[in-house]
């Protein structure tokens, strides 16, 4: 909620129970509990008299945060006009002082027993979070960003390469030249973060051009067929023919390591459907490329066929193709892809690069 649309509310709830003598009931009272974002909207308010309890408790408020932080006498409460009561929209502000007054006399236990009492649904409840840390908890940290920073205070060469990295990602050649050493290095540090500083770099790379073999990195990104897997998940916005090629791959390399059952088999061809698929659907299946999936096809269909007996021969053809991959598992959804969706024009920064959920 905006604080302007916090101020309106604010100004017809005061208008109605001010002017108006609207009844101030339980309702109206949490209203305006939720809707004061500072005393002062009540203490200077003229919809409110110069005698109304409210504004009289508003202003003792005002002057109690300030003796508080000023280390002077806090003021008397005893006045019968001040109603501070758990109803009071000035309640979680009278908390706010209780807070304070405890944290400067160092008593962490009581300050923390008087912030779990601020209501959730009034401003106040927005320093919750700041008690919690002088209290002695850690401040929240996005883990991801945490990676990064150690990486770049732990390991010189990788604070440089990052920075060279989004720097070269405007520039294709440039970031194909320096990506083979980062990788490595990354890798080194932590496989994961290796793979997802590749991923970072092809998906950038995907933006500007389609992806090709030589973009498998095999040599630096641990796992068999990791490479061709990532960017087959690169390729699939821009290129899902090439994902498709680059997606086989990745398939024949598991098969070959004996390191995939047929379920997961069964799941890798149902997605090889989607991406022939969406192929199709955009017309960017060209006789060359098909030949190319006809021949993986061709080299892994021995080890398919171990893991699933009842598969039928390989079809030679784009509809026989798209019914021997669907007939192997429960189609999918799937979304029309139109023409060739526009590659983007502004790229991802690196410091995004553990924020590929396409990896898990």
């Amino acid at each position: 909620m905006s604080g302007k649309r916090n101020i309106s509310q604010l100004d017809r709830l005061l208008q109605e129970i001010g002017i108006k003598g609207r009844v101030r009931d339980s309702d109206t009272m949490r209203a305006l509990t939720s809707a004061l974002i500072h005393p002062a909207r009540l203490s200077e308010s003229g919809f409110l008299g110069d005698d109304d309890p409210l504004k009289i408790s508003a202003r003792y408020i005002i002057e109690d945060f300030e003796a508080v932080t000023n280390g002077m006498s806090r003021p008397d409460s005893g006045n019968s006009a001040i109603v501070i009561d758990e109803e009071s929209p000035l309640y979680p502000w009278k908390l706010l002082n209780e807070a304070v007054a405890a944290f400067y006399e160092g008593d962490t236990k009581a300050m923390m027993e008087t912030v779990r009492k601020i209501p959730k649904y009034s401003a106040v409840t927005n320093l919750v979070t700041t008690f919690e840390v002088l209290a002695g908890k850690p401040p929240s940290i996005n883990e991801n960003n945490l990676f990064i920073n150690k990486i770049r205070a732990k390991n010189k060469t990788l604070s440089q390469g990052l920075e060279l990295l989004d720097e070269a990602a405007s520039y294709p050649d440039l970031l194909r030249g320096e990506l083979l050493f980062y990788i490595r290095e990354m890798s080194q540090e932590n496989q994961e973060a290796g793979k997802r500083l590749y991923y970072w770099a092809m998906e950038v790379l995907s933006e500007e051009e389609a992806l090709d073999e030589k973009d498998e990195m095999s040599s630096v990104v641990p796992g068999t067929g990791e490479a061709s897997r990532i960017c087959a998940l690169a390729s699939m916005r821009y290129d899902p023919e090439r994902a498709l090629t680059a997606w086989l791959r990745s398939l024949h390399s598991v098969l070959e390591a004996e390191e995939i059952g047929p379920a997961e088999l069964n799941a890798r061809l149902k997605i090889a459907g989607e991406l022939l698929n969406k192929s199709e659907e955009g017309n960017l299946l060209s006789v060359d490329i098909f030949s190319k999936i006809i021949a993986y096809l061709t080299v892994s269909f021995p080890l398919i066929k171990a893991l699933l007996p009842t598969i039928p021969m390989l079809p030679t053809d784009t509809a026989g193709l798209q019914q021997w991959f669907t007939g192997t598992a429960v189609n999918l959804k799937t979304t029309d892809a139109g023409r060739r969706p526009k590659r983007k024009t502004k790229r991802k920064n690196i410091s995004e690069l553990l924020l590929f959920e396409e990896l898990s």
